[in-house]
């Protein structure tokens, strides 16, 4: 998922307060053992990582007591690898690009990432130390090389600047015409427009 905005009923938000704070309650009692859990090699994923598949939790609330530290680093390069299976598909895909084939495939790409990476974020925000600090620092610059792949893929982005240079004649609702535009400029942001010299470039810098 590269972006994606949630309108959440207000009965649902309460809900998931309630979940969240008993998911807090859980992190104190996997801190003390996290503390002392070593960086896992990210060439070997384990098969027992809870972050690997979708939690059955209600909301699919992820499973704090069962996540360790080495859970975190091979579970969102697993994450990226399959994200950018997904995006190439997209982008190589011979079909003439439509709002579903390429938009909405977009939204659902990254899925197990965006479920590692955000339970990361949320668990060191909440509960910090120094082995989450150093994931942190390590999986910086690979989670920007990643989204300049994604970004700079130059066949993909014809696809995204061909509906938004048709926009008009889609007949999309104000939803998705907003998030077509957002996809659009995202890209163009990221530097999807630059020459591939200068492309080179600001992937070095990542």
């Amino acid at each position: 998922m590269i972006f994606t905005q949630f309108f959440l009923p207000n009965a649902l938000r309460m809900s998931l307060r309630a979940f969240v704070s008993l998911a807090l309650t859980q992190i104190a009692a996997i801190s003390v053992t996290a503390q002392n859990s070593p960086v896992q090699n990210s060439s070997t994923v384990s098969t027992d990582n809870p972050l690997l598949s979708e939690s059955a939790l209600p909301y699919h609330l992820p499973p704090f007591n069962e996540i360790k530290d080495e859970h975190f680093m091979p579970a969102i390069e697993a994450g990226m690898h399959e994200q950018l299976k997904e995006v190439d598909a997209i982008a190589v895909s011979r079909d003439k690009p439509t709002f579903d084939n390429t938009v909405v495939a977009l939204e659902r790409t990254g899925r197990l990432l965006d479920r590692a990476e955000r339970t990361f974020s949320n668990l060191n925000a909440a509960d910090t130390n120094p082995t989450r600090q150093k994931i942190e620092t390590e999986i910086a610059p690979k989670l920007a090389a990643h989204r300049d792949e994604i970004h700079l893929n130059p066949k993909l982005f014809a696809r995204i600047q061909e509906l938004y240079t048709n926009r008009d004649k889609l007949g999309l609702d104000p939803e998705s015409s907003y998030l077509l535009e957002r996809y659009y400029k995202d890209f163009v942001r990221a530097g999807a427009k630059l020459s591939n010299a200068d492309k080179s470039k600001l992937k070095a810098r990542s």
